[in-house]
Formats: structure tokens, sequence, C-alpha cells
């Protein structure tokens, strides 16, 4: 890894002071539940477009007996600041690379949520930011660490399984039920604005490949002395969530006659 002294210098502190971008449901549940929980953390500053989801997230921190951070509506305010050493992009995946490069590009250890890019010169881009500025990047896919992938892989490690020569995942969600409060007015306004929505109606492809793919590279030591070759990626028709509409949520909804 390249190293410079200011990370080295940083290595040294007691506390991650973190600047936190992106606070709608995943990225306040994640904070909430795990980095406002964590004594080596200090949340300094976060960031979101929306003003009540930023009092609600001060609020938070605040009860928790935790410092009020500062607020900003402009991640590169955030990113600039020198009161942040590591930053974490909790926002829709449209704008991952753009705050995470900027992110690097100021130095910063960055943290980006799973779906770090839409394609390879993103992908290319986030590599060379990296090596511009030895700034470290991690993209922060949770199902490496879940309580059953992190069993599978211990299993495999002990060879309960021999030598391990297949593996399949799958994202197994019925999506519709998932995000029903996002869909179904009967369950409150719908978040029309949520990220998740428009990628459903204009991208026909497995929206969280590594969420799979993560836990069974570890298991077959992909870049860990093996390494990809090809890949392909197929798609079926999209039908499923066009037909839960139809049939489960009302004919006015705002979304009825969006074709996923």
């Amino acid at each position: 890894m390249i190293r410079n002294e200011t990370f080295i210098k940083r290595e040294k502190l007691k506390k991650i002071r973190l600047g936190y971008i992106g606070l709608g449901a995943r990225g306040y549940g994640v904070l909430d539940k795990c980095f406002s929980e964590m004594p080596d953390v200090e949340v300094t500053y976060v960031c979101d477009y929306k003003q009540a989801k930023i009092d609600r997230t001060v609020k938070m921190l605040t009860e928790k007996g935790r410092p009020a951070p500062k607020t900003t509506m402009d991640y590169r305010e955030l990113v600039a600041s020198d009161e942040v050493d590591a930053v974490a992009v909790m926002t829709g995946w449209e704008s991952h690379v753009e705050i995470s490069l900027a992110s690097l590009n100021a130095g910063k250890y960055t943290a980006v949520e799973v779906g770090c890019a839409y394609d390879l010169s993103e992908c290319y881009a986030l590599v060379e930011a990296y090596e511009r500025n030895a700034a470290p990047l991690m993209m922060l896919e949770n199902c490496c660490y879940g309580r059953r992938e992190m069993m599978a892989l211990n299993m495999v490690k002990q060879g309960l399984f021999g030598e391990v020569v297949h593996c399949d995942g799958g994202y197994l969600h019925i999506l519709p039920e998932e995000d029903l409060i996002r869909f179904d007015k009967t369950s409150g306004d719908p978040d029309l604005d949520h990220y998740r929505i428009y990628n459903y109606a204009k991208r026909n492809c497995e929206q969280y490949p590594t969420h799979e793919l993560g836990p069974i590279s570890k298991v077959l030591g992909i870049n860990r002395g093996n390494r990809m070759l090809t890949l392909s990626s197929f798609a079926s028709k999209a039908r499923g969530m066009k037909q839960y509409m139809k049939d489960h949520v009302a004919p006015d909804h705002p979304l009825q006659s969006l074709e996923f």
C-alpha cells in the first residue's frame, strides 16, 4: 500500500474523526446502530441535501451523549474540513463516485457504501485517485461480514467442505415487499425520490452483485491467489415489480404508470 507521513500520523490518533454523507434510511440506520456506538469514532461532520434528515441525525447523536457534529448540505464543505479524518459515503448510488473522488482528492480515508461504481471507467477513476493521493478507499460490502457468511468462510478454512470447486449466490429478496413503504401508499407517503426506484425502472440487472460475489470471492480466494478471468451477465424480462404494483398497490399510486 502507498504510504505517506499524514496517514502514519493519523494511525496514532485515539479517535477517528468521521465525516458522514447521506442520512437516508440506510445512512441513518448504519450511523445509529454502528458508528455512533463506537468509542473510537467521533462523528464531527454530517451532510445531507435535506435539512430534516440532518436535524434528525443531530438529535439522535446528542441524545446518545455524543457531541453535536457540524452540519452542511454541501459535501464539498465536509471533505475539505480539517476536522475530518475519514469520510463515509452513504448516499444514493448515482453520487457515490463523484463524492468518493472528492474525498480521495482531499486526502481523506474514504468508505463508500455498496454499489461503488456503475461502470469500469468509474472504477479506474477511483483507482487513479487513490494512486495520486495515497488515500485508502474501501467499499462497504456488509455481506462479507454477516454472521452466516463468516460462519461459512470459517467452515471452509477448517476444511469441512473439502476442496471447494463451485459456489452460487444471489440477491435473494422479494424486492417489492422489502421496499413496500416506498411503493405502497397505505404505509405512508411513498418515498418517490429514493434512488432504488428509478434504478429498478432503468436498469435490468442484479443491483447488488457484490452481496454474493464478496463472500464467494473470500471462499474461493479471489484476489488472494486466484482471480476472475471472464465474467458474463444475463437478465430475464423485468416483470415482477410491475405485476406487484398491479396486484397490491392503489391504482392512483404515483408510480403505477412506471415501467420497471
